[in-house]
């Protein structure tokens, strides 16, 4: 009688208040960093040139990792803005910045050299990148990667130095280097080289030097130039029916709300599950590889039935937790390796008061790499969960939130603990060990909550992009982000006004935000960045230099494009392509220098079909990036 008492109260209560959750209410802006860049620029305007360089070594040394407020909803990472004022101050700046930290650096310097300490190098360029010990580093760095045929790392390394050091990127060897390393990294499947990249011209080599270091004469053996056409880069999205998925507490029927909260019951619950989680597989080498989550399963291109191998070998298909959008269930495939993010068992018995669900089911995934051929395991990342957070290895906490991008020798992913809220990472490993190379700590967020304030469902990322040495994502939580690939400090962050969350009122969940466009990775064009978050209403072009939004597009653009906006398809120099049930539009995304056009209009519009045609919908999406 008593818990049947305390159950009505809370029913006729009203929830926790959820007006503000899913903004951005923590992220790590520490006064003392702030009030050092203000030192230094106040230090700098009265010719202290000590004073200057001391409080933008501070930033770098003690706040490397952390943001400072810009304007409104936008943040930039401290190194970044250390960095850049002491680029943009006084000469004299410079000189004595170097007179104070160039021994200390060189110290350093030498300390890794003799030790051939990798990390040790890349401290030197954590600390001390402006000093000629941290240009120095960063070399020996790019050699030691193109030596070790690891153009892609030699690229992001080399892509610093004219930011620092312009005089040094204009040197003969500097020049052959970079040259060297884009057009090693091309022959990986890295981005073609850039004009700047083109420079100088690359180096002969005898043939038998090409014959016995194959890196020197273009990799050829991982050249994406096959005599098997390998079509790991061929990826078919397709929605994919999972009949033996189980969910742990469904929502129960609707029994009414006189309070007008908009729930949903377990048939139209299935139907947003199908409707964003289409498993996503991928072609390789005459196989077909997806994941549901739990298993990984190679089966041949043309014959269905033949399965090669599955990972675990024991494994059922079975969706455990509660989980918008699909990306997470989509694998990647490299050079014969297969990443994805797999779900861990974990020991879970959900509350409950009178039935009334209390605590939720929320997956933990972690990173696996396998043999394309034989589905053998590389390495993976199975550390038992720590759900109190005692163990000092944080990959014991984190989850896998998002697809993994492999980028050269890395593998980047977006990641996540709940502890109330969903605390926000980007992780970067080596794609050859699954060693961490960096973590960075993005901010704090929220979903929707239930009656006693715990999370509905798991939290999930868009994907990441990366461009020119930047890591581009949204955490879905409000925040768009981006981050330094080489060291992992944060460069900008962007918040935006989410789709409010209702309140809970006398049913038990808040009433959910379904998603309206696909989640998939930002787009780069230029200098802009094309963001389509799942927790707004709008897709986002921002300017990629600081995070400031330029125009916006309503996914519910009907009065313009004719159609509802849910998947944002591509980007080139000009325009950003959508499409919806029933239509597909280009997109301005710069003003017309002459007036013809504005940034955000519509370019051109096809309607293909009427979008109230049950027949229009889900169909299939071939991406060839051969």
């Amino acid at each position: 009688m008593i818990r049947t008492g305390i159950l009505l109260l809370l029913l006729a209560t009203t929830a926790l208040p959820q007006e503000d959750l899913g903004r951005p209410y923590w992220v790590s802006t520490p006064p003392r960093a702030s009030a050092a860049l203000a030192r230094a620029r106040e230090a700098a305007a009265n010719r202290a040139w000590s004073a200057a360089a001391k409080a933008l070594q501070e930033v770098c040394d003690e706040f490397p990792d952390s943001f400072a407020n810009y304007a409104k909803g936008r943040y930039v990472g401290t190194r970044k803005w250390a960095l850049e004022l002491l680029s943009s101050m006084p000469a004299d700046v410079r000189v004595e910045y170097e007179r104070l930290y160039g021994r200390p650096a060189q110290a350093l310097l030498g300390k890794a050299l003799a030790a051939n300490d990798r990390a040790g190098l890349y401290e030197v360029v954590r600390r001390f990148e402006a000093t000629e010990a941290g240009l120095t580093a960063i070399l020996a760095l790019a050699d030691r990667a193109l030596l070790r045929g690891q153009p892609a790392e030699a690229r992001l390394l080399l892509s610093r130095v004219r930011n620092l050091h312009p005089e040094a990127a204009i040197r003969p060897a500097v020049q052959q280097r970079v040259a060297m390393a884009a057009a090693r990294d091309e022959s990986q499947g890295g981005p073609a080289p850039t004009e700047a990249e083109r420079a100088a011209p690359l180096p002969e080599f005898p043939a038998h030097l090409a014959e016995a270091w194959p890196m020197i004469g273009g990799n050829a053996r991982r050249s994406r130039i096959a005599p098997d056409l390998v079509l790991r880069e061929t990826q078919y999205i397709l929605p994919y029916e999972i009949n033996e998925r189980l969910l742990y507490d469904p929502p129960l029927p609707n029994y009414g709300n006189p309070m007008g909260a908009r729930n949903l019951d377990l048939e139209s619950w299935n139907k947003h599950w199908r409707d964003f989680n289409p498993v996503r597989p991928v072609i390789a080498r005459g196989m077909l590889v997806h994941h549901d989550g739990s298993r990984v399963v190679a089966t041949n291109l043309y014959d269905a039935d033949e399965e090669r191998w599955r990972y675990p070998p024991d494994a059922d298909s079975a969706m455990r937790g509660r989980t918008n959008l699909s990306n997470i269930f989509s694998p990647v495939i490299e050079d014969g390796v297969v990443y994805a993010a797999l779900e861990t068992e974990r020991p879970f018995v959900s509350q409950k008061l009178q039935g009334v669900p209390i605590t939720y089911y929320l997956p933990v995934r972690r990173l696996v790499a396998l043999r394309l051929e034989t589905g053998e395991v590389i390495w993976e990342h199975d550390l038992p969960y720590d759900a109190v957070g005692s163990s000092e290895n944080l990959l014991a906490r984190l989850s896998v939130v998002g697809a993994p991008l492999v980028r050269g020798d890395r593998v980047y992913v977006p990641a996540c603990y709940s502890e109330g809220t969903f605390h926000t990472f980007l992780l970067a490993v080596d794609r050859h060990t699954g060693e961490p190379i960096h973590t960075t700590r993005i901010s704090i967020g929220q979903q929707e909550l239930n009656l006693f304030g715990r999370q509905l469902q798991e939290s999930v990322a868009t994907p990441i992009a990366e461009a020119d040495g930047v890591l581009y994502y949204g955490t879905n939580l409000g925040i768009i982000v981006a981050v330094d690939a080489l060291l992992g400090s944060p460069l900008w962050l962007s918040a935006y006004p989410i789709v409010k969350i209702e309140k809970t009122y006398r049913w038990f969940e808040a009433p959910r935000r379904w998603p309206l466009i696909d989640n998939q990775a930002p787009m780069v064009s230029g200098d802009l960045l094309l963001v389509a978050p799942a927790d707004v209403r709008h897709i986002l072009c921002l300017e990629r230099r600081s995070g400031r939004v330029r125009w916006t597009l309503a996914y519910h653009s009907v009065s313009r494009l004719g159609f509802s906006v849910s998947t944002l398809q591509a980007v080139d120099e000009e325009r950003v392509y959508v499409s919806g049930e029933g239509g597909v539009a280009a997109i301005w995304l710069r003003d017309d220098p002459g007036g013809a056009y504005a940034a955000g209009s519509v370019a051109w519009r096809h309607i293909f079909s009427d979008a109230s045609d049950p027949g229009t919908g889900h169909g299939v999406l071939a991406h060839n990036g051969l």
